[in-house]
């Protein structure tokens, strides 16, 4: 029998059907690539050369970060932006560390100018 509304013929539904059954060939789940260790090392120093060891770690952060985008380039691996953040920290703090030293050695020099100018150190 036929429906005003719908005009093709109704299936009957069995109280049993379950869900259609899965191809046992289907697509592979995706696996992401694994973390280049490289690069956590990087970012982790990156981190520590602001917190704990300023120019150290900062060291640290540049080389194994460089180091990571190499690798990384190579083997398809992932973590690139943790290498780069490692990268970017460690160039940052080198920069800085290098200004402040200069900036006191200016000063020290100053002060010694400053003082042997006015006869304190020749007395």
């Amino acid at each position: 029998m036929t429906d005003p509304y719908n005009p093709q013929p109704q299936q009957p539904q069995s109280p049993y059907a379950g869900p259609p059954a899965a191809p046992a060939y289907g697509a592979p789940a995706y696996v992401a690539p694994p973390t280049n260790t490289l690069a956590v090392v990087s970012l982790i120093a990156g981190i520590a050369s602001w917190v704990v060891l300023p120019f150290v770690a900062a060291v640290v952060a540049v080389i194994t970060g460089h180091m990571s985008l190499g690798r990384i380039k190579q083997s398809g691996e992932s973590g690139r932006g943790m290498a780069l953040a490692g990268v970017i920290l460690g160039w940052v703090n080198i920069g800085l560390s290098i200004l402040a030293t200069v900036l006191v050695v200016v000063l020290v020099l100053g002060a010694f100018g400053i003082a042997a100018s006015h006869g304190s150190l020749n007395s």
